[in-house]
């Protein structure tokens, strides 16, 4: 009983640490097309 909660345990946490690497990269990725737009206009 204890394995089974363990392992939807690391599961969960697993989703929500991929989700929040998402997140990351989309940021990441606006602040470089808005660093490289920024270099265009220069």
């Amino acid at each position: 009983m204890i394995n089974i909660i363990l392992i939807f345990f690391f599961f969960l946490i697993f989703e929500i640490a991929q989700k929040k690497i998402i997140i990351k990269n989309k940021i990441n990725n606006k602040k470089d097309n808005y660093e490289k737009l920024l270099l265009r206009c220069d």
